[in-house]
């Protein structure tokens, strides 16, 4: 099909799709009204939040981590969007970098560097940052506020995280330790991952809830 005419047909086919997203939500609304409008609205959301769980299950289970910690990171990452692509050459679902968390994984299992078109790919994808994920919280097991200090190493990178967080630098583990992180933006990563683990844990009906203010001794 010449490219011009391909064009044209995706146009087409998304604007019946709008149309009729359109048409379904009046339809609802006259039958229904606005709150069966509301519910349809919302089953389509957790459905889009949902469609990678069993990937997530399966990775976290092998690395040992909290399937909703890696679906909390997932929301803030991507808001899971397999296609997100970061000004800093971060890809996919978990924002996976290749010099960073796919060398590492490259180097200790001993493959090659996956290609950026590879590293798209939902599952594998969440294979490797759910790996890297597990290195950092290894790294921090001894602190009890190690899930947010391993946040803090997802996203800044693990060195200057030890360097946030040495001895020297006033830090111990009974301390809070946001005010630790020099970055703002690093600051809120690390808030807004663990607030939405928090509601993540309630809706699961965890029996012991862990909150997003002592979330350190959590695993």
């Amino acid at each position: 099909m010449p490219q011009s005419l391909a064009g044209n047909f995706t146009q087409t086919r998304r604007g019946i799709r709008k149309r009729l997203l359109v048409a379904l939500g009046i339809a609802l609304l006259g039958i229904g009204g606005p709150a069966l409008f509301v519910q349809y609205r919302l089953s389509h959301e957790e459905a889009r939040c949902s469609r990678y769980d069993v990937w997530i299950d399966a990775s976290a289970q092998r690395y040992g981590v909290d399937s909703l910690l890696v679906k909390a990171l997932i929301w803030r990452e991507s808001n899971f969007n397999a296609k997100a692509y970061g000004k800093h050459g971060d890809i996919g679902l978990m924002q996976i970098v290749r010099s960073a968390a796919v060398t590492d994984w490259a180097r200790v299992n001993k493959q090659p560097i996956p290609s950026e078109v590879a590293l798209f790919d939902p599952a594998f994808n969440i294979e490797i940052g759910t790996w890297y994920l597990s290195r950092q919280i290894a790294r921090f097991s001894t602190d009890p506020n190690r899930l947010a200090l391993s946040l803090c190493a997802y996203n800044a990178g693990p060195t200057i995280t030890q360097r946030w967080f040495a001895p020297e630098k006033g830090y111990v583990g009974t301390h809070d330790p946001i005010p630790y992180i020099r970055y703002p933006a690093t600051q809120k990563y690390v808030l807004a991952i663990l607030a939405q683990y928090e509601k993540y844990q309630i809706k699961a009906h965890r029996p012991k809830i862990i909150s997003s203010s002592n979330l350190g001794n959590a695993l």
